[in-house]
């Protein structure tokens, strides 16, 4: 219902302390039924998206909350940093349906995990000539969840990846590799920075994080309750 897919985009606004964010947001549940199109969803122009009106909210490949992401990006990446674009969407899709109780953890850290499995794990990210057409949403969203992961673990969840996208949002002109490693640094520290390197200039795969080490950097993971009738 349009009540739901509201309230999820109302609480990605509330969470997503960036910077960027308009006072309106124009989005179409796109008709689908005979409708065949070619992309799940899109973002256009600086406030405006689109999604098939059939896409899921319990899916941690959220397109409504993707593409939300998307409208709360004013920054132009330089081609070393055209991966967090839709590394930070994927990741923050997934982030945020967990956070609302969409999903449940383990679909949210088997979707960052596709990052390692895929033949995307061997793609450099600063590198878009060693890309095929996913690894930003595969493997990016794996490298933008372990960089948050660690400066929450630096700062004591003082700050995370969201400080760096804030100032990317703030930067004037172009971001490039270097400006994404300097706000990592001053986001979290310099192993951050050499981490934000590592993944994004070599062919390194972060590993992904169970449940308890979650609770221990993130947020307490909300409860799902699970219930059974007795047969009558």
């Amino acid at each position: 219902p349009p009540s739901r897919i509201l309230d999820s985009m109302s609480s990605a606004s509330r969470s997503l302390q960036v910077g960027d964010r308009d006072a309106e947001v124009f989005a179409v549940a796109a008709p689908t039924g005979s409708v065949r199109w070619g992309v799940l969803g899109l973002q256009t122009g600086d406030t405006d998206m689109w999604v098939r009106d059939r896409e899921r909210l319990d899916s941690p490949d959220s397109v409504w909350l993707h593409e939300y992401v998307h409208t709360r990006q004013n920054y132009a990446a330089a081609t070393d940093a055209r991966w967090f674009t839709e590394a930070s969407a994927s990741y923050y899709a997934a982030l945020l349906a967990l956070q609302q109780g969409r999903i449940d953890f383990e679909a949210f850290r088997a979707r960052l995990a596709v990052g390692a499995q895929s033949l995307d794990r061997t793609a450099v990210l600063a590198d878009p000539s060693t890309w095929g057409a996913t690894a930003p949403y595969t493997k990016g969203a794996l490298v933008a969840g372990a960089l948050d992961r660690h400066v929450r673990r630096a700062t004591d969840r003082s700050r995370s990846l969201q400080t760096v996208f804030g100032g990317m949002n703030a930067h004037a002109g172009p971001v490039s590799g270097a400006t994404v490693r300097s706000l990592a640094r001053e986001a979290g520290n310099d192993t951050t920075a050499t981490l934000a390197e590592r993944y994004t200039t070599t062919a390194d795969v972060p590993p992904t994080w169970d449940r308890p080490a979650h609770e221990r950097t993130f947020d307490d993971t909300p409860a799902r309750i699970g219930y059974a009738l007795p047969a009558p």
